[in-house]
């Protein structure tokens, strides 16, 4: 349990520091975001539209992630246009059906994308002349 909690908190780090892993054009804004009474989400970006996206992740997705998203967007309230995702690089069987009838998001996170990535936003962010914003990114691998 303590290992699957570290893995949590890498994907954590890794998602904060590149956001494009999930969607092209997100922001992050917040880590352990809270959403009512016990419920707190992962991660909360911004997207390229300007909405709000909140992820849970997990090192493996289930039900049990499939209650807590439901629970997050119960919290907003049916009239917000925010976004809800589950984030794992492990999806258990029809977990990912179940979210796409909730009209839930999924990301499925594959370990070989993280250095693509990285090296795609690192090219990116050092055209922009953002010399401190790729540092940071590149400290936080």
């Amino acid at each position: 349990m303590k290992d699957d909690k570290r893995m949590e908190d890498n994907i954590h780090d890794t998602l904060m520091a590149l956001p494009a892993l999930i969607e092209s054009g997100l922001t992050f804004k917040k880590h352990e975001v809270v959403m009512g009474p016990e419920a707190r989400c992962d991660l909360h970006f911004i997207d390229s539209l300007g909405r709000d996206l909140y992820v849970e992740v997990k090192q493996e997705a289930g039900d049990q992630a499939v209650g807590q998203i439901l629970k997050y967007r119960v919290a907003k309230g049916p009239s917000s246009s925010a976004r809800y995702m589950v984030a794992a690089p492990v999806f258990e069987r029809y977990t990912i059906e179940i979210l796409e009838s909730l009209g839930i998001e999924h990301c499925l996170l594959q370990e070989d994308n993280v250095e693509e990535v990285l090296v795609k936003t690192l090219i990116e962010e050092l055209k922009n002349k953002n010399i401190a914003k790729a540092a940071e990114m590149f400290g936080a691998i």
